[in-house]
């Protein structure tokens, strides 16, 4: 599934947003980042369910048996 295919591009970008958060710890002024799993971002991104998008990740990562 291509939505699972592209779960690598959205955790580069949450991991961007962990790392820029960290920057701002103990800030009152925070910028506003958005929220939500890889998944739901990748989901939303294609137009599918983010339950489809974590089947297909398992099943690209284990194989169908």
């Amino acid at each position: 599934m291509i939505a699972a295919g592209a779960k690598p591009l959205f955790e580069k970008e949450a991991k961007r947003r962990m790392v820029e958060g960290g920057k701002h710890k103990g800030k009152a002024n925070l910028p506003q980042a958005s929220k939500g799993k890889v998944r739901d971002h990748a989901a939303k991104a294609l137009d599918v369910s983010p339950q489809s998008v974590e089947t297909a990740s398992k099943v690209n990562f284990h194989g169908l048996y």
